[in-house]
């Protein structure tokens, strides 16, 4: 009876190293297997941060050169509603074009499809939210003015041009102050996101 206990011991010996050396293997390749999947979704994230940078370093490029030019048709629409207001008739007036920056919200599109967002510091993703969300704002802005301006055009706009230089002005008035509020915070993320530029 003794030959078959020692036998029994070897035997579960060799079968716990057995298992032993299986549940090790596997663990080891999950962990592995985790750490590849992390370093993935690392560089994932990397490279959607970096995007950000870009795109809100564009975008505020566009609005700090526009915004001066606003403030200045500003100024000169003032001049020429008060002329008007006055039925002052001893002044000739063009207006001409000015830009509407239309701003890139792509990277931020891509990053919350591709769940990029969601392995962010969520810090991080609350203020870049804010600032996509503010830069909505603008675009939605844009819009409005675009459309108003069409629906005031086409109601014969030789009676209309005091109410459009109003509503001109109006326009560019927030287009103005949104802008610089937009610019003050893409400086701010643009430190928050300078390590993934």
């Amino acid at each position: 009876m003794k030959i078959h206990h020692s036998i029994n011991k070897e035997f579960l010996a060799k079968i716990g190293i057995e298992i032993f050396s299986v549940v090790f293997a596997v663990l080891l390749a999950l962990s592995l297997n985790e750490w590849r999947k992390n370093a993935s979704n690392r560089q994932l994230v990397n490279k959607a941060y970096s995007n950000i940078y870009i795109e809100i370093n564009t975008n505020m490029e566009k609005l700090a050169s526009v915004v001066p030019q606003y403030d200045s048709l500003i100024y000169i629409l003032d001049s020429v509603i008060t002329r008007m207001e006055r039925n002052d008739t001893n002044f000739h007036f063009t207006f001409g074009n000015f830009n509407l920056e239309l701003l890139s919200h792509t990277a931020w599109d891509a990053a919350k499809v591709t769940n990029s967002v969601n392995l962010m510091n969520f810090e991080e993703v609350i203020e870049i939210s804010g600032v996509y969300d503010a830069q909505e704002i603008y675009s939605n802005l844009i819009a409005g003015f675009i459309e108003a301006r069409q629906a005031e055009i086409m109601i014969k706009p030789e009676d209309n041009v005091l109410k459009l230089l109003y509503l001109t002005r109006s326009y560019l008035q927030q287009f103005s102050n949104i802008g610089k509020q937009l610019v003050e915070s893409y400086e701010e993320v643009k430190v928050t996101l300078s390590d993934y530029k």
